[in-house]
């Protein structure tokens, strides 16, 4: 390995083992129940507004989604004419609930001892 590559490797394998030690305190619960409320919000205001002005009205400046490449999300959105057969019409609120499944194991994600 030369000297460039251990420059930028060693900052690597420490940024790494950092985050891991800090990963131990975060209450998952909480992080999840803030997703669900977050997704159901986000699905209220596409029902409400349709999948576009919602997007557009949450996505920060710098959004990222993929459609299908990499692209700034609110300027996908502003470009995209509303459409009754949108996502908007596949959003439920459960969406997040049947998300947490890929915590809690019943999704068939077997949960490491």
């Amino acid at each position: 390995m030369n000297l460039s590559m251990r420059s930028k490797f060693f900052p690597l394998v420490a940024l790494v083992a950092v985050a891991g030690a800090h990963a131990e305190d975060v209450d998952l619960e909480k992080v999840v129940g803030s997703l669900i409320a977050a997704e159901k919000a986000y699905a209220k205001l596409a029902a409400e507004k349709g999948f576009r002005e919602a997007s557009i009205s949450v996505f920060a400046d710098d959004a990222v989604i993929f459609a299908p490449s990499a692209v700034n999300g609110k300027k996908f959105w502003r470009e995209v004419k509303e459409s009754r057969h949108n996502l908007a019409a596949c959003l439920r609120l459960d969406l997040a609930e049947r998300r947490t499944r890929l915590y809690d194991g019943t999704m068939g994600i077997k949960q490491s001892a």
